[in-house]
């Protein structure tokens, strides 16, 4: 395992509660899952979990890097007890939350998927590796 640290910024602000997941294209070493999330500084420390096994870091191989932003709804937008117990959405009330995550969204909805995140890293054994992601840049 090699020390990871992903670093999220949009220009010089750093951005916190980013879920970070390295998914390794080698097909062999699938079996890890390595994940991080940002702190208040927009770093992610990589761990690395096979079963029930937990270590610091990530195996050594080439990376696709996605990013998944958590927005918290404010208690104004928050679903009404009736609509949580009936499961369905309240339209009017529903269009406004989608308004605010639209609003609210620094990284780019194409860095959560596989297929269509521009994030590559390569991670070589015993060596740390440090990316920074200016989400402002991409």
């Amino acid at each position: 395992m090699s020390p990871v640290t992903i670093t999220v910024v949009n220009g010089d602000a750093p951005i916190s509660d980013v879920r970070v997941l390295l998914i390794n294209t080698e097909a062999d070493s699938r079996i890890w899952s390595s994940t991080g999330k940002t702190n208040a500084s927009g770093v992610a420390v990589i761990s690395s979990t096979l079963r029930t096994h937990n270590r610091a870091g990530a195996k050594p191989g080439t990376y696709k890097v996605t990013l998944a932003q958590s927005i918290s709804l404010p208690p104004e937008l928050q679903p009404a007890e009736e609509e949580t117990e009936a499961a369905i959405p309240n339209a009017p009330m529903q269009a406004k939350r989608t308004e605010y995550f639209a609003k609210n969204r620094v990284v780019p909805q194409a860095f959560e998927d596989i297929t269509t995140t521009p994030i590559e890293l390569t991670v070589i054994e015993n060596t740390p590796a440090a990316l920074t992601v200016d989400v402002a840049k991409r």
